[in-house]
């Protein structure tokens, strides 16, 4: 959506304030608190302010309860526009809901942090250790307003795993001819959690580079990890798997496009079971408090079980 005149005027203000930043010395204390007190005064603005409000309506929707009480906290589409536009100014009880919201969750804009890297097309480079966390473990660590917002924003993607959502985001802030490379957990190459990730950034353009499949953690963790690097645009250099120079890395982290999946072991079907996911320890009983109701009511027998885990 095109920002409309004001906004981009806003936007554009902001962007000057942060190259003059961006311009003063740091040799001295006197020219480090000079650029400090510069930044707050930056922060602080109102062209800062609203945009920080502008920008956080369409996530904080995700987190606001579609419930009746709230009705008139909600904003939509249609109201969004508006305010993107400049053609309304952001007020009332719904955007102090949405910046409240904010507030609590801590969100983050890009765009706004670091207006002079995204004015130019992205980051250079990019490294790091994103989190991994399994998909039903996201909705009871984070909650289902932040799983429903994550699938809307990097859709085709499921709740696979939260370095994903990371391995994306990554992506989308490399500029034209840019490197990320991360450590992470080896599940990066496989199933839905290479589909969404991997897969997703390689259809965007991105090439793999380097990667190392496996080295187990080195600390106290017990998981093994990989290494991967990957050029935002066509790759002409060279590329090393494991070590060894190879002529294509795929999503599969291997050295050859075969696309074709693992085939499903139907003689297997009713021989392999993933398990209880709890959700929450509220039906968690000790066993003594288990032996008491089962005494209580010998009926319970059929619902009150022993939990074995492995």
């Amino acid at each position: 959506m095109p920002l409309a005149p004001a906004i981009q005027h806003q936007l554009d203000a902001i962007l000057a304030q942060w190259n003059t930043l961006s311009a003063l010395s740091e040799r001295t204390p006197a020219e480090i608190e000079q650029k400090k007190a510069r930044f707050v005064a930056f922060a602080e603005s109102r062209d800062a302010w609203l945009l920080n409000q502008i920008a956080a309506i369409p996530i904080a929707q995700f987190y606001i309860p579609k419930t009746p009480e709230n009705e008139r906290k909600l904003i939509a589409d249609e109201h969004f526009r508006r305010y993107w536009t400049a053609a309304q100014t952001p007020q009332g009880q719904a955007t102090a809901m949405a910046w409240t919201t904010a507030h609590e969750r801590h969100f983050f804009h890009w765009f706004l942090e670091f207006p002079d890297v995204i004015a130019r097309g992205g980051f250079d480079c990019i490294l790091g250790n994103p989190p991994y966390l399994g998909g039903s473990d996201l909705s009871g660590t984070f909650g289902y307003p932040f799983c429903h917002y994550v699938k809307w924003q990097y859709h085709p993607a499921g709740l696979s795993d939260l370095v994903v959502y990371f391995l994306r985001r990554i992506f989308g802030l490399l500029t034209p001819g840019g490197l990320t490379a991360f450590i992470t957990t080896n599940s990066i190459k496989d199933g839905d959690i290479r589909k969404d990730g991997l897969e997703q950034v390689l259809t965007q353009g991105g090439e793999i580079n380097m990667a190392v499949r496996g080295i187990k953690w080195p600390g106290r963790a017990n998981l093994v990890i990989s290494l991967v690097s990957i050029h935002n645009g066509e790759w002409n250099g060279e590329r090393v798997l494991d070590g060894r120079k190879v002529q294509v890395i795929s999503a599969h982290l291997e050295d050859t496009f075969d696309t074709s999946g693992p085939d499903a072991l139907a003689e297997s079907a009713n021989r392999v079971f993933e398990g209880v996911k709890f959700l929450g320890d509220g039906f968690l009983l000790s066993h003594e408090d288990a032996e008491a109701m089962r005494g209580r009511e010998p009926r319970l027998a059929q619902v009150v079980v022993p939990v074995t885990n492995g």
